[in-house]
């Protein structure tokens, strides 16, 4: 349930959204080159008005089109990535004239230096906006509801595509509007993590009256044998995936302080988008399908896989990423069985964490060391230990892992 201060911060940020995009538009109207982007400018408007002002904190009996949801959901479905994408079309990234009134800004607010570099107050200032920016964003475009397994696997798409896209990247995005933003580094993507998509995932979930996902859970307790089998699955598997044969103790490096914030921004993002977000979404959405549990897991966890597709942009070898896929797809896995099973995010989190941290101090290229055919074999080898792990904890805790309430396929 929603608690009445929940109300009254939405109310706020919405309120301050309506004020913000209102704000954009106009500076598009009165600082874009119409004749190059006026269509744009016309096509957002309307799109906005007549699709993107939808505010709960607005008297619905007085505003019926600011405050109804579509009545048919994929019509809310597609809203949500489209309001998204707009959003941040509005900032001033065609035009010189347009972005000189955030640069002037930031030298209003001296953020930078007389030679536009950000200085320690314009990385502090300009991260708070940043916020104050995403803020009213994340509490108006929420998250539509799933009502099938198809929407469920739209929706799961539009939220992977929204953590790679703008909830990882637009802190420094904003940011440098006000600055030049040189070297942000991980540490303001560490930060992104905590302090945006944090929110995200727990406004979400509020918003869909969905469970919160709890640090210290209250699941089911592993028994010592259970504990036991897992430490050595996990300890099995991480030596395969990580080549450990290959990399002698001597040729180990210590870990960096960029070591530790990536290992931190990976561990904690990704689990909480797909173990904390996606899976609860994932099981309200099947609970009247039958093993709508176990195919919840199946798909967050298949996709969870596929989103390590994206480092083909990056430029990684073709081959080293499918290996990594076919292994993230055996991991994350094993990591929905478990949050499932014990409710506990930070357990989750916290392997993960450890995962990485060591896949860079052993090899220093994470479970990528090994290309080629070989390292096919080792993803492989590594996604079926995790699978038939998962298998073997599901068929042992059965009453936690099937719940059918309906016969629907």
């Amino acid at each position: 349930m929603q608690s009445a201060f929940f109300h009254r911060v939405k109310a706020i940020f919405q309120t301050l959204y309506l004020i913000m995009i209102t704000v954009l538009l106009l500076l598009n109207w009165f600082c874009l080159d119409f004749h190059d982007f006026g269509v744009n400018t016309v096509i957002y408007t309307v799109l906005v008005i007549a699709f993107g002002f939808k505010f709960d904190f607005l008297n619905a009996k007085y505003f019926p089109l600011l405050t109804k949801r579509f009545k048919y959901n994929w019509l809310n479905i597609v809203n949500y990535p489209l309001q998204t994408l707009i959003f941040f079309n509005l900032f001033p990234y065609p035009t010189e004239k347009y972005a000189n009134v955030f640069k002037n800004a930031g030298k209003f607010l001296h953020f930078t230096t007389a030679a536009g570099q950000f200085n320690v107050w314009g990385y502090v200032g300009s991260f708070i906006l940043s916020l104050l920016i995403l803020f009213p964003l994340i509490f108006t475009i929420t998250i539509p509801k799933a009502k099938s397994m198809m929407q469920f696997i739209v929706v799961t798409i539009e939220i992977i595509v929204a953590y790679v896209m703008y909830l990882m990247l637009s802190v420094n995005s904003i940011m440098s509007l006000f600055g030049d933003l040189t070297d942000p580094g991980e540490i303001i993507s560490l930060l992104a993590i905590l302090l945006v998509v944090t929110p995200f995932v727990y406004i979400n979930l509020v918003n869909q009256n969905l469970p919160l996902p709890q640090l210290f859970g209250k699941g089911k307790s592993l028994t010592i044998m259970t504990a036991l089998v897992l430490v050595v699955l996990f300890i099995g598997a991480f030596c395969i995936d990580s080549a450990v044969w290959l990399h002698p103790f001597n040729a180990w490096k210590a870990p960096s302080i960029e070591n530790i914030v990536f290992a931190l921004r990976s561990g904690i993002g990704e689990e909480l988008i797909f173990r904390g977000l996606i899976l609860g979404i994932g099981v309200n959405a099947l609970k009247n399908y039958k093993n709508g549990m176990i195919k919840g897991i199946i798909v967050s966890s298949l996709f969870f896989g596929l989103m390590h597709l994206v480092n083909m942009v990056a430029g990684d070898d073709v081959m080293a990423v499918i290996s990594s896929t076919i292994d993230a797809i055996g991991v994350g896995f094993i990591f929905a069985v478990l949050y499932v099973l014990t409710h506990k995010l930070t357990l989750v989190i916290a392997i993960h964490c450890v995962w990485d941290l060591l896949q860079e101090i052993i090899t220093g290229e994470g479970n990528m060391s090994v290309g080629g055919l070989g390292g096919l074999t080792i993803a492989a080898t590594v996604a079926i230990i995790f699978i038939a792990g998962s298998i073997w904890i599901m068929k042992k805790y059965k009453s936690q892992f099937f719940k059918d309430t309906s016969a629907q396929s």
